[in-house]
Parts: structure tokens; C-alpha cells; sequence
């Protein structure tokens, strides 16, 4: 029942087929009428307009111009509540992003001294 999964759920669902709230409310919880609402203010989900009286709320809303053909799944994580993110970086001659962690869990994962484990490998945080 987070709203904000809700929210990004809602999104990504939209993008492939038509969100009924009636029928979807099984699906994405309770609190899925409440961020219909939400997402329709924000430009996110709209009515079709040549079905603008069936119920159902399409996907719209672009949250960024190169995002545009690929949908909102682009620029949100539907198993992630945090906005922001920070990237693992293994230091060397090319400074290679080996992994992204939310913001939520960075400052317990990957603090100075840590090691960070990934596929295997063992990294130190500093």
C-alpha cells in the first residue's frame, strides 16, 4: 500500500494496456483511486480521446524527451521507493559504473570501509 509504488506501478501499466481503476484496484491495492487522481494532475494518465467516456486511463505523460518511445519504466524503478540513486564506481583508468544503489540503502551498503560485494567480486568503499 506505498503510495509511491503505487504510483510507479500505475505508470508502468498504463504504458502497456489501459488502466481500469474499477477492475485494477485488485491488482495495485487500495490506495490505486487516490494516485489515479494523482497521476492524471500531474499529465501522467489521460483518458483516450477517441474513448474518452470508457473509464480507462492510457499512459501520457513523457518524463523526459529521449524517454519518449520507451515509457515511463525509463526513468522510475517499480522495486525501488527512493528518487534518487547512487552509482558504485570502480576506480581506475576508465571510472566504470559497476552497479546503481538507492538512495535509501547507499549509506548502509556502500559507507567508507565497506565492502561491497557484486556477481562475486569484492570491492572497498572509500
Amino acid at each position: 500500500d506505498n503510495v509511491k509504488v503505487v504510483e510507479q506501478h500505475a505508470a508502468c501499466a498504463s504504458h502497456e494496456q489501459p488502466l481500469v481503476v474499477a477492475s485494477d484496484i485488485r491488482l495495485l491495492g487500495r490506495r490505486l483511486p487516490q494516485v489515479a487522481r494523482e497521476l492524471v494532475q500531474k499529465g501522467i494518465l489521460g483518458r483516450n480521446s477517441k474513448t474518452p467516456h470508457d473509464g480507462s486511463l492510457h499512459y501520457i505523460g513523457v518524463h523526459a524527451s529521449k524517454h519518449a518511445r520507451s515509457g515511463p519504466a525509463a526513468m522510475m524503478s517499480i522495486r525501488s521507493i527512493s528518487d534518487g540513486a547512487y552509482a558504485v564506481v570502480e576506480e581506475g583508468a576508465r571510472d566504470v559504473v559497476i552497479e546503481e544503489i538507492e538512495e535509501s540503502k547507499a549509506f548502509y551498503q556502500v559507507y567508507q570501509g565497506a565492502i561491497y560485494m557484486r556477481q562475486g567480486k569484492k570491492y572497498l568503499c572509500t
